[in-house]
Formats: structure tokens, sequence, C-alpha cells
């Protein structure tokens, strides 16, 4: 950015007030002023080499932005100027504590601020969305929830790419603050102590009240263009729905006997590349994931997950046709290969579909009885050839060798 280019800074403004020797700083009012050659001094600096020409704005204001100023750019004013003995450091460590008290409503400010100035297609604005406002026009709606969606809302499930659209039951101040919390606390999870899967938000989601419900919107972007096509749209989808798809089905899959006693064994692992047996063994134990169900169906198909969402059953004829030909592209590629296949992991997963589907009540499994009933004629005949002791004894009698 250069001096003269069309920008616009909008800032927190704090008010600082000193009653009875006493210092206090109130959030006052967001300001918005146009960045020129007069004005860019105050808000930029010079980065990189000394001869450098570019002027950069301080920073653009978003979550990432804002997270810097509070926990690194203002601990560090404050820690310098103890160390100097300032006494503005006083002022900053006020500044900090009322920032932070009243993150919320400046979010908001800023993003009215920012959603009323006019597209005349010169002016430029850095300005991230954080959080969207409940009471702003529809043009403003389009504008905020576009760009809360884009930046915040975007999230990866067994390969494919998903906006979460949050909908509140009750459009008050307290659910809308129960679910911009419920979104900020799984944001601020460390990444590096969660699992490798990709399900993470959804078990997440399972933890939550039913106060709201969420839109799945699959999509696929197009990595040049950044053009979006999307794939699937299931809506309304609760909290409790969460947990039974991800919570409680996937436990009735892990504890039944067949999985959590029987179909546990010592694996024998194999090189990728290569294909040559290791001699390091692992023991085999079924944990049931989504990515189970969806191994079976091929990338582009989002109707499998929109089925156990919607909770429509699911034909049982084209669910184990695609195990067959799950089986049967498999084989063929481990022929051309070379490399050694064994179909006991993939039969494995196929019954622990059965058994996941089964619980949400997308298929029926009847029982078969193996019970062997024996008519009443082959009763009779079993009791008449039966062996009788005692017209036995006057036989044993004439032949004292028996």
């Amino acid at each position: 950015m250069f001096p003269g280019s069309p920008h616009t800074i909008i800032s927190p403004v704090f008010k600082q007030n000193l009653d009875n020797n006493q210092l206090t700083v109130t959030f006052s009012h967001i300001d918005v002023s146009p960045y020129s050659k007069i004005s860019y001094k105050k808000y930029a600096y010079h980065p990189g080499s000394s001869n450098g020409g570019d002027i950069t704005l301080t920073t653009k204001y978003g979550p990432k932005k804002n997270d810097t100023i509070l926990n690194k750019v203002l601990p560090k004013l404050i820690s310098f100027g103890k160390k100097i003995q300032s006494p503005e450091t006083e002022l900053f460590v006020l500044i900090k504590k009322c920032w932070e008290e009243n993150q919320l409503e400046i979010d908001q400010k800023i993003l009215d601020a920012h959603a009323s100035l006019p597209e005349d297609g010169k002016t430029k604005c850095g300005l991230s969305i954080i959080v969207l406002k409940d009471q702003t026009t529809s043009a403003e709606n389009l504008y905020l929830g576009a760009r809360l969606i884009e930046e915040e809302l975007r999230f990866r499930f067994c390969g494919r790419s998903y906006m979460a659209v949050p909908r509140l039951l009750i459009e008050d101040v307290e659910n809308y603050q129960i679910v911009y919390e419920a979104f900020s606390e799984f944001k601020a999870i460390d990444k590096n102590k969660q699992s490798t899967y990709e399900d993470e938000f959804m078990t997440y989601m399972a933890e939550q009240k039913n106060h709201f419900t969420l839109d799945m919107i699959f999509f696929e972007e197009d990595a040049k263009s950044k053009a979006i096509q999307l794939k699937s749209h299931i809506e309304e989808i609760f909290p409790s729905r969460f947990k039974k798809i991800f919570v409680e089905a996937r436990e009735a899959v892990d504890n039944h006997p067949t999985f959590a006693k029987h179909l546990i064994f010592e694996e024998t692992i194999f090189e990728k590349e290569t294909g040559k047996k290791i001699e390091k063994k692992e023991i085999f134990s079924q944990k049931f994931r989504f990515g189970k169900l969806l191994q079976f169906f091929d990338k582009g198909n989002y109707s499998i997950i929109q089925v156990v969402f919607d909770g429509s059953p699911i034909d049982k004829t084209l669910l184990y046709s695609k195990f067959m030909e799950f089986y049967r592209n498999n084989y063929q590629k481990s022929t051309k290969l070379n490399k050694i296949s064994t179909l006991r992991k993939p039969i494995i997963d196929a019954i622990s579909v059965i058994n996941y589907l089964a619980y949400l009540k997308l298929i029926s499994i009847e029982p078969l009885n193996y019970e062997v009933i024996m008519d009443s004629d082959n009763e009779s005949v079993k009791k008449e050839g039966k062996f009788d002791l005692e017209n036995f004894k006057p036989l044993s009698k004439i032949i004292p060798s028996f």
C-alpha cells in the first residue's frame, strides 16, 4: 500500500478518565477515517529493508490480528513500559482489559461501520469478519454473512470441504452468545492435541445443547479461479443428531462383542511401496469412524452423507453392491501392483458399517434362526433305534466273554 491509494481506516477508540486520581478506561466509539497522504503516518509503518519503498498498514483487523494485538502487542508495550518505568504502562493495561471485556461489542460496531461504507469500487478497507451482527440491513447481512462463512465457518470432513452455518431457534442475545462462544471455543482448541481425523467438529457439536441448528453446505473449490460448486446442502441439523451419529452409534459399534471381543487379532504389517512383510506386528482392533462408510462410495457421492443425517432409509441391495465393488477394485489394484491383498479388514469394515446403519435404523437386519427342529416321525425313529440295555442282558449270559 502506498500513500495516495484510497483506503479507509476503522479503529476502536477508548476514552481515558481520571476521577479522584483514579485512572479508568472505557470504550468510546468506532472511528472511520480516510487513509491519505496526510494521515498515513498515523496508521502505517515501514517494513522490510531500510531502503524499501512499501508503506504497510499497521494491521488488518481480523481474528488473528485481534489476538496479536491483545496477546502480543499490548503485553510487549506493558512489559517495555515497566522496564523504563513509563507512566503510560497503566494506560496500556487498562486498554487491554477494557478491550477484552468489550470485545464482542467492539467487533459488532466495527462490522457495522465497515458494512456502511459506500461501495464505489474505489475505496478499499482491509477488514476481516469476526462475528455476525444480529440487526443489520439485508445488504449488510449478505456481505457480513458471506465473509463470516468464508473465513470462520469452513471445515473439512473425510476429505470433503463444507461450510457450517448456525441457525438460532430463538433470536435473542443469550442464544447468540451461546453460539458465538461455542464456535470461538472450537477455534481456540489446540489442533496438535486433536486426533488426525477430520470429524472433530462433528463430535464437538455433539456436546452442545439444542439451542441452535446447523446447515452443512458441502462444496468443491477450483484451485485457480476459487469458484465454488455446491455439492450438497443438509439443513437444520440439531446437536442431538450429531450426538446420535458421531457418539452413540459409534460407541454401539465399538462396544459390540463382535468387535470388542472376537475380531481382535495380530496383524502382519507390509511396506506400502514394496509390499514386503515387516517383522513388526500390531494388534488390530476395529474403531469405527464415518470414513469407514464413505470408503465404499465415490468421493463425489454426497447422497450417503445426506441420508445418514436426514435419517432416510438406505437400500441394502445398493449397499451390498458397493461392498462388492470395493472388494473387486481393491483386488484388481493389488493384482496389478503385485501386492499381497487381504479382504479381512474390508470385510470387518463392512460388518461394522452394517451394525452402524442398523443402530441408526437406516437399514433393518432380520435375525436368522438356525435352530434345527426335528419332526415327530424322526423323533419316534430316534427313540425306536435307541440302545436298550435290558434287552441286551440275556445275550450277555449266553456269551460270557461280553
